[in-house]
């Protein structure tokens, strides 16, 4: 029965210590971010990055620079999720970008020029 006792003992210990080595080695993560597990397929882009992709599409297709008014998340239950980006230009025009989240691909555009 000392034996057993012993074995159960040592089990226990190494199982104990493998964890808290394991707890130890984990990445931290500050308070205001998230761990974020990402799959290829489930994967978005940021806010951010999505103003920056609207903000060079916008210089690229129309050589127009511009500051961002207005950025939104759209959510679709069949499609693909997409930022709406509004950019407004010096002469009052109008830029509304949509960006799948996903892929970062421009998917539609829309200018008004009032």
């Amino acid at each position: 029965m000392g034996k057993t006792l012993r074995f159960l003992l040592l089990i226990t210990v190494l199982i104990t210590s493998t964890t808290t080595y394991a707890d130890k080695n984990q990445r931290k993560v500050s308070p205001n971010r998230q761990a974020v597990e990402c799959r290829a397929d489930d994967c978005e882009i940021s806010h951010r990055r999505a103003i920056n992709i609207a903000q060079n599409y916008v210089y690229k297709a129309f050589r127009v620079k511009g500051r961002v008014s207005e950025v939104e998340y759209k959510r679709r239950y069949i499609g693909a999720n997409y930022y709406e980006v509004e950019i407004k230009d010096r002469k009052g025009h109008e830029y509304e970008i949509h960006i799948n989240a996903r892929t970062g691909k421009v998917i539609a555009t829309k200018i008004d020029l009032d």
